[in-house]
């Protein structure tokens, strides 16, 4: 999801967090259940938006960089964790392109819906990121129909999707792909969702 190839896309994100109420929701339920079985270390949220799962991290001990290219968006979650007094730094960037200054225990992808070229780079990309034995979780949803909007199906990438397109050294250890509902709009939307948790395999010896 490159600013520089879809400024129009940037523009909206800013407007609508810019025009967007100050209450920031609660995190992915998927992303709460996963995570209460992973010790806190370092983490990078990709896609932060507003900042409710870098919230939830950080409130759980983990040291979180929220990043996303939305500045709106990023000024929000700031607010939230310095008020709270949260380890969280967020940090405007391209997200196939942002680098940590250390590696990470945990990349997250939460509805980052890419096509399968610019999907397999940004998979990669969390395997540059990651410590050896550091965890990947991607979130996401699939048999979407938005032809209307211009947008492919295969953006909504299967389960079966995500897993082949995941680098070598990425082994998954969670996937599923069944209904659930997403709440955007204050409304719940049904859809099928997607999650894959796979972990960095170690430095070679």
């Amino acid at each position: 999801m490159e600013t520089s190839e879809k400024p129009f896309l940037k523009d909206y994100w800013e407007g609508l967090y810019r025009e967007a109420d100050m209450a920031i929701g609660p995190p992915d339920p998927v992303l709460v259940e996963i995570a209460a079985d992973l010790k806190p270390g370092r983490a990078v949220d990709l896609g932060a938006g507003d900042g409710a799962n870098s919230l939830w991290l950080a409130e759980c001990g983990w040291q979180v960089d929220a990043v996303d290219f939305a500045s709106q968006a990023l000024d929000r979650a700031t607010y939230v964790a310095d008020r709270r007094g949260f380890s969280m730094s967020a940090h405007v960037a391209d997200l196939l392109a942002y680098q940590p200054d250390q590696p990470a225990d945990l990349v997250l992808f939460s509805f980052i819906h890419l096509p399968p070229e610019q999907r397999r780079r940004m998979l990669a990309h969390a395997s540059e990121m990651l410590a050896p034995g550091g965890t990947m979780i991607y979130i996401g949803i699939t048999e979407v129909d938005m032809s209307e909007h211009g947008i492919a199906p295969e953006v909504f990438a299967s389960m079966e999707a995500v897993v082949t397109d995941l680098p070598a050294d990425l082994k998954p250890v969670r996937t599923e792909q069944k209904p659930r509902t997403v709440e955007y709009n204050g409304t719940e939307h049904p859809h099928i969702g997607v999650t894959v948790t796979a972990r960095k395999g170690p430095a070679p010896s």
